[in-house]
């Protein structure tokens, strides 16, 4: 099996990239304009595990406290050094893909992940902003994820074995997004056919975290008529500042402007239609505008409206989830 596979490539399933890398090859497939990169494969977490040595991870997770224990794994997964062939691979597509100046997302890409009856939201970890020199590190840290505590009795809760759960990572271009969201192709509480988009300026962490109060508009998910618009006072918005991420204040003139127009709205409602057409059910997209260009970040099946997110700004890790807004105003 390969280390590492191009987004572009069509031959790939869970078992080799995961529930979020699996979604986004697919998502090539339906024409989507998907920012550019590769997965780093679970043949690469595998190698990794094994030159570690640690024999049947059920076994080492039960012979103490979990706690203890998964933290001593997330400590041998991070100290111990990539297998050159896997390392040498990964940099090698790195260049292929990328200039050395780029920044990339680092995502976490579970087996077990994306699940219709388990989503996983939140459970593994993203890292933004990512220069090739950090990447091999990032990668790593994205393994190491796989056995926080939080995962692990997630794992046990829905009766998933630690040892068949294994870790592909995404590695993505980054959209320097002028507007972003997220957009739930139905409503995931009833699971009525009305479309909600929620979005703001800036990039979509966010939105994503809960940090940001979004603009939301709920469509016709059969017409695509625009049903209603709750506008909020945007008074800050996540940016690049070129040396890291950061919380801004919104110009005063766009705090209570309107995020996305009518074309828009549109062209996320075709979009999200298409999606779900090809997977066959309703989904939770996260989306980005750059230069009047919409860009798909990730799909996944829609599974429970108690999912959530939080960002830990100590260490500039973003856990993924459902997008929440607060308390939106009705616009007039």
């Amino acid at each position: 099996m390969s280390h590492v596979l191009r987004l572009t490539n069509k031959r790939t399933d869970r078992s080799n990239a995961g529930g979020k890398a699996m979604s986004l090859h697919e998502l090539h497939q339906t024409g989507a304009d998907v920012p550019s990169g590769f997965t780093v494969t679970t043949q690469s977490y595998r190698d990794h595990l094994e030159k570690i040595a640690l024999g049947d991870v059920d076994t080492y997770l039960s012979t103490g406290d979990i706690d203890a224990k998964s933290a001593e794994l997330r400590d041998e997964i991070l100290t111990t050094p990539v297998p050159s062939a896997v390392s040498d691979r990964i940099l090698q597509i790195y260049d292929d893909e990328f200039t050395a100046d780029d920044r990339v997302a680092v995502r976490s890409s579970a087996t077990a992940e994306d699940m219709e009856d388990a989503s996983f939201a939140g459970q593994q970890d993203t890292y933004l902003n990512v220069r090739r020199d950090d990447l091999i590190e990032r990668v790593k840290e994205c393994w190491a994820s796989l056995f926080t505590k939080r995962a692990c009795v997630y794992r046990e809760r829905n009766n998933i074995s630690h040892e068949d759960a294994e870790m592909a990572v995404v590695v993505q271009e980054m959209v320097d997004a002028t507007v972003s969201g997220v957009l739930f192709t139905n409503d995931p509480v009833s699971g009525d056919d009305e479309m909600t988009i929620e979005s703001a300026w800036g990039l979509g962490e966010g939105v994503v975290s809960g940090e940001v109060t979004p603009d939301r508009f709920v469509i016709d998910g059969d017409t695509g008529e625009l049903l209603t618009t709750d506008l909020s006072t945007k008074r800050q918005q996540f940016t690049w500042n070129g040396d890291d991420t950061e919380l801004i204040a919104v110009a005063e003139e766009k705090q209570d402007t309107r995020t996305l127009s009518d074309d828009q709205i549109q062209a996320l409602w075709t979009t999200a239609q298409e999606i779900t057409d090809y997977f066959g059910e309703p989904q939770d997209i996260e989306w980005a505008i750059d230069d009047g260009e919409l860009y798909i970040l990730q799909s996944r099946p829609i599974t429970s409206i108690t999912s959530s997110a939080t960002a830990d700004t100590e260490t500039g890790v973003i856990v993924e989830g459902l997008g929440a807004a607060r308390a939106p105003r009705r616009a007039r």
